[in-house]
Formats: structure tokens, sequence, C-alpha cells
């Protein structure tokens, strides 16, 4: 499976799910977040993205610091949707 990497012009879209996520973490960590998901759509190269095993859809996981957010891209709307953030260590019990 390839992991895209380049999504340079895609607008984000944060699932009113994930918005709840970002509203519980502190407003730096928040910042953080928010910077690693404009550095993916400014297209920046070497980002820590994975696919998700077992979904049928193409969810990825990009990493940043101790969180990780989860999102899927929809090509139709060049968009990245933004469904979870949250720490490591719970982000993945979720699914």
């Amino acid at each position: 499976m390839k992991v895209i990497n380049h999504l340079k012009g895609y607008k984000i879209f944060i699932t009113s799910h994930a918005k709840r996520d970002l509203k519980k973490l502190e407003k730096n960590d928040a910042k953080q977040v928010s910077d690693k998901l404009d550095e993916l759509v400014e297209g920046k190269q070497n980002l820590d993205i994975t696919p998700l095993e077992g979904s049928s859809e193409q969810i990825y996981r990009l990493r940043t610091g101790k969180f990780r957010i989860i999102y899927q891209v929809w090509k139709h709307t060049i968009t990245v949707a933004v469904i979870e953030v949250g720490h490591r260590k719970e982000i993945y019990r979720k699914r």
C-alpha cells in the first residue's frame, strides 16, 4: 500500500469528534497538532505517516510527538479529513 505523503494544496476538514479531541488537549499540544497538519497539507516531506492496518478504507496515522492524528484522504474533494486526535497510548484503543 502506498502512503500518501504529498498533499500540497489539500484542505483540512476536522470532524466533530476530532474537534472534541482537540479541545481536550492543552493549548501547546493543540498547537503542535495544528502545526503538523499544516506541514501535511503544505507538502512537507519525511513526515511520520503510516497506514492503519485492518482498515478497509485508506486511513492513516500521522505522528506528532506523543500524539497521533488519524486521518483519511478524500481525493475527489482534495481534502484531508481528520478523524481522531489523541495520545499515543490511548488513540489505538478506540479502534
